[in-house]
């Protein structure tokens, strides 16, 4: 998986705090796990959930379905979450 603060490194660090009553972990970076350590809780909720609630409007998938099952639902889903798909499609494919 990708750090989702740089888009850039592979996330081998987990994180985990407490936002609005509920536990949430996310993998990051270690460049940049020093970063979401000093985001406060809501900072944290705000910047690593609700920009993730994106829905295509074909399939109804999410981005968060696809960061828990590297799959999109459907071919709109490559235009719907095109910004955060990229950094994504770039690492594989600079894998190959």
């Amino acid at each position: 998986m990708i750090c989702p603060i740089c888009c850039k490194n592979r996330a081998d660090e987990r994180i985990r705090k407490t936002a609005g009553g509920k536990v949430y972990e996310i993998s990051v970076c270690s460049d940049c796990l020093p970063v979401a350590q000093e985001l406060r809780d809501e900072g944290f909720f705000y910047y690593y959930k609700t920009r993730v609630q994106k829905t295509c409007p074909f399939c109804g998938r999410t981005f968060e379905d696809f960061l828990r099952t590297t799959f999109v639902g459907c071919k709109h889903c490559y235009d719907t979450f095109s910004k955060e798909l990229t950094p994504y499609i770039d690492a594989v494919q600079r894998r190959s």
